[in-house]
């Protein structure tokens, strides 16, 4: 985890030269890293696969159980 913290620290909105941030030219933001993310990329999936889990089950308790409703993460 520690190591995982780290690697996310290292992980930047890339910025142009007059500091305005570099944007898609759909309005996303770009990021720059310095080293190696990968650490930090599995950890954010794993986080986002765990907020997922959380609420495919309270949708579930809330809906009645699991012959009403069927949640798929792929």
């Amino acid at each position: 985890m520690t190591r995982a913290s780290d690697r996310a620290c290292d992980i930047h909105v890339a910025t142009k030269d007059s500091g305005e941030w570099d944007l898609t030219r759909n309005g996303a933001f770009r990021f720059s890293a310095v080293g190696k993310k990968d650490m930090a990329y599995a950890a954010l999936f794993a986080l986002v696969r765990a907020l997922i889990w959380l609420k495919a089950g309270e949708l579930e308790f809330q809906v009645g159980g699991e012959e009403y409703m069927r949640i798929y993460v792929m």
